[in-house]
């Protein structure tokens, strides 16, 4: 029995010396489980002000945007309206140098002034046009008064030029004319 007792102290020791227990308690800090509370409700606080501040940022440049469109459009439509005066004065200009050559034709001034009357009859609806389209309420998105813009504009150039085209061809009969009234002498 001695023996016996000995065997089983030393397979005590032997066990109480190879594996050493530990026991370790969850422990519950409750002020530092307030902080991370208020952190985080700290945190979402300040992704809802960025959130709300990149919308409103996103808002103010789309306002911008439209401004800036705006502000383009009606630059490119004073332009049209200046392009529209020019053409006025060239038509003018052409009328008195015709009515005031010395070869003058009662006939072919009446031809010349119909020509130019015609453009300038175009020319006043194409800023009757700009007017109507430029008003608030009607049912037209920028872009389609944008590209209305640019065919009054295309046709202001396509006047010009054949206004041009009157004004040279009215030099080279009238000169013609004088040409041949010398020739007569």
């Amino acid at each position: 029995m001695k023996k016996l007792i000995q065997k089983c102290l030393v397979v005590t020791l032997l066990i109480l010396s190879a594996s050493q227990v530990k026991a370790q308690w969850a422990v519950f800090d409750a002020s530092n489980f307030a902080q991370t509370l208020k952190l985080a409700g700290e945190a979402a606080q300040q992704t809802k002000y960025l959130s709300d501040t990149y919308k409103e940022i996103k808002k103010a440049n789309e306002v911008l945007t439209k401004i800036s469109n705006a502000l383009s459009n009606v630059s490119m439509i004073s332009e049209i309206v200046e392009e529209q005066m020019t053409l006025v004065g060239r038509g003018t200009n052409t009328l008195r140098n015709i009515r005031n050559h010395k070869n003058t034709n009662p006939q072919l001034i009446s031809q010349f002034t119909k020509n130019i009357d015609d453009i300038m009859i175009a020319n006043k609806s194409n800023v009757e046009f700009l007017k109507s389209f430029m008003k608030e309420g009607l049912s037209m998105s920028d872009g389609e008064r944008l590209q209305l813009a640019l065919e009054v504009r295309k046709q202001t150039k396509e006047r010009d030029a054949e206004l041009r085209a009157i004004d040279a061809r009215a030099r080279v009969v009238f000169e013609t004319l004088g040409v041949y009234k010398s020739m007569k002498r």
